[in-house]
């Protein structure tokens, strides 16, 4: 009898790995993990910029694999030639399909690498649309294909955000994880609500958090850690701006060390050049994550709709979040609509009093200063709503059990 795996897939980056990868080290004993990585610049990335992530994925990851590179370069070839018509368009994703992103594939990758006695039952994929990927498995029989949120911050606010009621077609073999029940505003108005399950935040479960080592930081530093956010080249001088804004105030303290945690996404040499302005011995960039720091950090500042506001408070960390400069680039069709959803400056994370706004560096400075009972009062409310935001981890467990028999 062949043994049972599951297919993991990176599309873009690291970042998708973080949610699901406490929920495979529950299934591991029974489901052992295959990963596939659209490209392995992204998987170079991961093992240097979220090392402790990698050392976790690693442990439990059986095997991994990428696209040829002769298929990657015949595609980007094939997309350009038939970027006005869509009809060959169609055709060379199709064969790309089935050269790349099928079971017979998979099949052949599998038995390459003497892994022939293994069978993929279960198909990771985060939430986006139907790839290639997701297009070859759909409405199969023994395969499950498990579609998981790609961050940890809320889809909407289900008090307020009300899903539609236009009926969606069921799809046997087809489960879409939410975290919450904020999520369903969104998902509900893509797939049948029987697709949708709510497993809670697996990441925030007190056995995931205590998984990562505390970081060893010299106990007389006044340490303040900075989640970064994901930019456009045109917005790098509002992005600079608020990184003097940080520095600013967190240089305030004295024997101070303001820790900055880069997205996925960003240019890391670039950071340490925006930061290059103000004494080395006043900041740091990090390469682990933000669970490491569990009761280290003084306070958590994050910019705008950073979803690590939740790491810190897994962390017993205080928030603030930063004001927005997004809403002034027009272009934005994606941001304009969280504009009119929520006004400039908040977000969802501030509408479920999970942070506190700050709407400029003076506030920040004031904040940045006030004494350890204003910082201790602000993590006790903000951590009363993250427990009302987590309240499905206490039912994990069972759901788990009932999609995976």
């Amino acid at each position: 009898m062949k043994k049972k795996a599951a297919l993991l897939i990176v599309r873009k980056n690291y970042r998708e790995i973080d949610w699901i990868l406490p929920l495979l080290y529950k299934i591991n004993k029974e489901y052992k993990l295959i990963t596939f990585f659209q490209n392995k610049i992204s998987l170079k990335k991961f093992s240097e910029e979220n090392i402790t992530l990698y050392k976790k994925w690693k442990k439990i990851n059986l095997f991994y694999f990428s696209p040829p590179i002769k298929y990657i370069l015949l595609n980007k070839i094939f997309q350009f030639l038939t970027f006005k018509n869509k009809y060959l368009s169609q055709l060379a994703n199709e064969y790309f399909r089935k050269k790349i992103y099928s079971k017979n594939y998979l099949e052949q990758v599998l038995f390459k690498n003497n892994l022939g006695n293994y069978n993929v039952k279960l198909v990771f994929h985060e939430y986006s649309k139907n790839t290639s990927w997701i297009n070859s498995f759909l409405g199969e029989k023994d395969i499950k294909i498990i579609k998981f949120p790609d961050a940890t911050v809320p889809k909407g606010n289900y008090k307020i955000d009300k899903s539609n009621s236009k009926k969606i077609k069921y799809i046997n073999n087809l489960i879409i994880l939410a975290s919450s029940k904020n999520d369903l505003s969104l998902y509900k108005n893509l797939y049948n609500q029987k697709n949708i399950k709510i497993v809670g935040y697996p990441r925030y479960e007190d056995k995931w958090v205590k998984f990562f080592t505390k970081n060893k930081i010299n106990k007389s530093k006044k340490i303040f850690l900075v989640g970064c956010k994901q930019y456009k080249p045109n917005q790098k001088n509002n992005i600079k701006s608020q990184i003097n804004s940080i520095m600013n105030a967190t240089s305030l303290i004295k024997n101070s060390l303001t820790i900055f945690k880069p997205h996925p996404a960003q240019d890391i040499d670039e950071l340490k050049s925006m930061l290059s302005n103000f004494e080395k011995n006043l900041w740091k960039v990090s390469n682990d994550h933000v669970l490491n720091y569990k009761n280290l950090a003084e306070l958590f500042i994050g910019f705008h709709r950073s979803s690590t506001v939740l790491d810190a408070l897994a962390c017993n960390l205080p928030t603030v979040k930063l004001w927005s400069w997004k809403a002034m680039d027009k272009n934005d069709f994606g941001e304009q609509r969280y504009v009119k959803r929520y006004g400039i400056h908040n977000s969802i994370l501030t509408e479920l009093k999970l942070t506190k706004l700050v709407l400029n560096e003076n506030e920040l400075k004031r904040i940045i200063l006030s004494n350890k009972q204003f910082k201790n009062k602000l993590l006790k409310k903000q951590k009363i709503n993250f427990r009302k935001l987590t309240v499905y981890n206490s039912r994990m467990a069972k759901t788990l059990r009932e999609i995976f028999k």
